[in-house]
């Protein structure tokens, strides 16, 4: 299943040019997304500090 629609509250950002992708097939595209965590979800440090999960 694809979503073309974040989840409520969640956001979505395309890196694709920002990182390095040479390594990667041609046409390789990079996402990264984060989201308001779901009750009692173990968070890491770097979640923390905003309280989302990326």
């Amino acid at each position: 299943m694809t979503r073309t629609e974040p989840a409520g509250g969640a956001e979505i950002a395309e890196l694709t040019g920002i990182v390095d992708l040479a390594a990667y097939p041609a046409a390789t595209r990079n996402f990264v997304g984060r989201e308001l965590p779901h009750p009692g979800a173990q968070l890491s440090r770097f979640d923390q500090h905003e309280g989302l999960r990326h």
